[in-house]
């Protein structure tokens, strides 16, 4: 985003893969060259007001809240982005795995 617009355009029409979770950034797919691949990450738990389910963020502490209504997931705008412009969509059903508790990401 601290990259001048015509370098971001440069960028995405150079790439053959673009990789993002789902939202406003993988737009810029719009960029790429007809046959490159852009691959969505989105999450296992559907479209809800909270992804990470309440077991897993009783565990980790978290304050119960009042159940959301979760749907599947049902956006199709990045997919339908892809295909108009001659792109490979491909997605990653990422799964929620919480962080152990007092470690360090780095010394893993």
């Amino acid at each position: 985003e601290k990259l001048p617009f015509h370098r971001q355009v440069a960028l995405a029409a150079s790439a053959e893969l673009m990789i993002g979770a789902h939202g406003s950034a993988l737009t810029n797919l719009v960029w790429m060259h007809e046959g490159a691949t852009v691959l969505e990450v989105i999450l296992r738990y559907g479209w809800c007001c909270n992804p990470v389910p309440s077991e897993q963020r009783l565990a980790a502490g978290d304050v119960p809240r009042p159940r959301c209504r979760c749907s599947a997931y049902n956006k199709a705008e990045i997919p339908n982005m892809a295909h108009a412009f001659g792109l490979r969509w491909l997605y990653m059903d990422a799964v929620y795995i919480p962080p152990p508790q007092s470690q360090n990401p780095i010394d893993r």
